[in-house]
């Protein structure tokens, strides 16, 4: 373990105790001097582990695995036909490279560490919305990322220190009984940070609010094409990759993973139903017009 991976783990540490917020938006220039922006050398998923994490990973992550294995998924029955597929635009030659080149100046090396892989996935609000959401996973933050494909710019993002979560569940996505929705058949992770507290009931049912202590992780549809990068829009390839680095000793020794379905509290909301069946938090061609 180096002096340098320390001296990084305890600046975190002592960031999360004094109550530094986990969402950070902006970057400050002499920051950027540090960030290498130049792309060689980034991989878009973790498709080749290293075989010493491997050796050092613990036991649930293997329970995962095997809990993918068994677990049916939406992504993996069905097939996006070609006209569907191009229909994003991060499917677009060069789109998703171009992004990570001009996102990657977020990455603040003293507080981040280096950037492990991206992933192009959907967020899954606490009203059951769907969004398209760019993912870095350094080694020791998650940093999501609203990226515009069309105007191809960053819009917003926010970081997440991986220290300060307390929870990871891992497993099928599910309505709670009662619901009138259809099941949703999809594998998905929800990482938490809230340390079994309840969300003040202002921001649960207020559909806007952006202080919800958790999000929820699945996969994005271009998984279903089949195409170049299946597995950086692949929530499985993803969850591995988090597990593998979250366990590692410098990085968070205390976060309970759980193996067992995940709520989406929806019972009906016809709002979210419209928005996912319409894919309108996709940057997508829909016709004469583009969003």
């Amino acid at each position: 373990m180096s002096a340098n991976r320390n001296y990084k783990f305890t600046e975190i540490r002592k960031q999360i105790e004094d109550g530094e917020n986990a969402n950070d938006d902006t970057i400050e220039d002499s920051e950027q001097q540090i960030v290498n922006t130049a792309f060689n050398g980034v991989t878009l998923s973790l498709s080749q582990t290293n075989t010493e994490n491997e050796a050092n990973a613990n036991v649930a992550t293997s329970d995962v695995n095997s809990e993918f294995t068994r677990s049916p998924s939406r992504n993996s029955t069905s097939s996006l036909d070609d006209s569907n597929a191009n229909a994003y635009f991060g499917l677009r030659d060069g789109a998703l490279e171009s992004a990570v080149f001009k996102c990657k100046p977020v990455i603040l090396n003293r507080i981040d560490g280096e950037l492990i892989g991206v992933w192009l996935l959907t967020l899954i609000d606490h009203w059951d919305i769907e969004r398209e959401r760019l993912l870095f996973l350094t080694d020791y933050s998650l940093i999501i990322l609203k990226y515009d494909f069309i105007a191809q710019k960053l819009l917003k993002y926010n970081r997440i220190p991986l220290l300060r979560l307390d929870k990871i569940v891992v497993g099928n996505l599910k309505y709670p009984e009662g619901s009138l929705l259809p099941p949703r058949n999809q594998l998905g992770i929800r990482l938490l940070w809230n340390n079994e507290e309840e969300v003040h009931f202002t921001s649960k049912w207020n559909p806007f609010s952006e202080d919800i202590p958790w999000i929820t992780i699945t996969s994005h549809p271009l998984v279903m094409s089949g195409g170049v990068h299946r597995e950086t829009c692949d929530v499985q390839d993803f969850t591995r990759a988090f597990l593998q680095n979250i366990q590692k000793e410098t990085v968070n020794t205390r976060c309970q993973i759980i193996n067992t379905s995940i709520i989406i509290e929806n019972y009906a909301n016809l709002f979210a139903i419209f928005h996912n069946v319409s894919a309108l938090g996709f940057f997508k061609n829909r016709g004469k017009i583009s969003f």
